[in-house]
């Protein structure tokens, strides 16, 4: 199969065979590796541009015959960092800022962004949502559900924001059994049950956003029961340092039930730490996308109205996919069930079964993205905000694109 112009080939034999001394940054990609006696695109096989790079044959598959690249907007300060929310009906995504600080005051701020499809405009929107970050849409497609951070006199939480004005905001979880949360990151609906599973590093002390110091593990990934108010714990600090991105396999709409989401994918971003705002990275700790066997048992069927049902539990963990350039942060499935995974040297794509596939190369790396229909999808570089057509959706993240089978 031919390439498409903008589309390389790895070359891993050549990497494999590369002749010492060489040496390449921990946070670049795999074909950026130089030394004496190769050039900087020594991997690579093709003609044209090196916008996407293509890992495996099947990568070609998800790009479609016209895959495309470009940049949209840029500014000189980190104005789209995290959650990326798609409105199908208001033709906007919903991005977060990384924590801006005030000259004057030194307070640190975090903007919300919209982006509209249209014109790739952004525009700042003025909110009251203390530091929010990662997000996701409700099942119902009308509000965003924040993961907010928090600041010095309110502690993190997760917290619904209305994209359309006056923006009515209103906090759903502000505890865990009266602890505060740390900094809440991101955030996935389990369609099935009505589980919510949000992961807490503490990456906001770390960055000094807040001075709550954690009160419970960095490591811990909740699962919260909207329906009843009730919240457990997933995961507890067994083996991760910071749990970031988090998304489960694709939901499916079947004779009239929601299904499938088996599989659950967070990632561990422990490569990036910091202290008051120093960061350090250190490739002794991980930064790896873990799954699992995501399983809800049957509530009794004697269970009295109201009683918070039996928590889901977590089988299987294995490793997933080890991310050699950054951190993985943003994660997210497409309707075929691969898992696209923002890294250090772009997004990158797996199989099911953990294949790397192929990147979708942006220099200076991606920290998170959104599916936006029509087979496209944005990219936040944190500074700049690209935009790609692929030849794949997606996974459906509403009721409503689940039940129509729609993109």
């Amino acid at each position: 199969m031919s390439l498409p112009q903008n589309v390389k080939e790895f070359d891993w034999k050549a990497l494999a065979t590369v002749p010492p001394p060489f040496h390449r940054s921990p946070d670049k990609a795999s074909h950026t590796v130089y030394g004496h006696k190769i050039q900087d695109a020594h991997m690579l096989k093709g003609d044209g541009e090196d916008q996407f790079i293509s890992y495996h044959p099947n990568f070609l598959s998800l790009l479609g015959a016209t895959p495309s690249l470009k940049m949209v907007a840029e500014r000189n300060y980190p104005f789209v960092h995290e959650s990326g929310v798609w409105f199908e009906d208001l033709n906007e995504v919903v991005w977060t800022g990384n924590g801006l600080e005030n000259p004057k005051t030194g307070r640190k701020h975090t903007e919300i962004v919209k982006t509209n499809l249209a014109t790739n405009e952004c525009t700042v929107i003025p909110h009251t949502v203390p530091h929010p970050c990662g997000g996701t849409i409700n099942p119902e497609g009308t509000k965003v559900i924040f993961c907010s951070q928090g600041e010095d006199l309110v502690p993190g939480s997760i917290t619904e924001w209305d994209p359309r004005a006056p923006h009515a905001t209103e906090p759903l979880l502000t505890n865990y059994r009266g602890l505060k949360l740390s900094s809440p990151n991101d955030i996935a609906f389990h369609f099935a049950s009505g589980w919510v599973v949000f992961t807490d590093p503490c990456y906001a002390y770390m960055y000094s956003l807040h001075k709550h110091k954690p009160e419970n593990p960095s490591g811990t990934v909740y699962a919260w029961h909207p329906a009843t108010g009730f919240v457990d714990v997933l995961i507890s600090n067994e083996g991760y340092v910071q749990p970031n991105g988090v998304c489960f396999s694709p939901a499916r709409y079947v004779d009239g039930k929601y299904k499938g989401q088996n599989t659950i994918y967070v990632t561990d971003s422990g490569y990036k730490m910091a202290d008051n705002a120093v960061e350090d990275f250190d490739v002794r700790r991980p930064r790896a996308v873990y799954a699992y066997d995501f399983k809800v048992p049957a509530s009794p069927a004697d269970a009295p109205v109201g009683a918070p049902p039996p928590p889901p539990r977590l089988y299987n963990r294995r490793l997933f996919a080890y991310c050699d350039s950054g951190i993985p942060d943003g994660i997210k499935a497409d309707i075929e069930g691969n898992i696209w995974v923002a890294c250090g040297d772009g997004v990158r794509a797996y199989s099911p079964d953990g294949q790397l596939l192929g990147l979708i190369n942006i220099t200076g790396g991606c920290s998170n993205f959104v599916f936006i229909g029509g087979k496209e999808v944005l990219l936040a570089n944190e500074y700049r905000l690209y935009r790609a057509q692929l030849g794949v959706q997606g996974s459906y993240l509403t009721k409503k694109h689940l039940q129509q089978g729609t993109e």
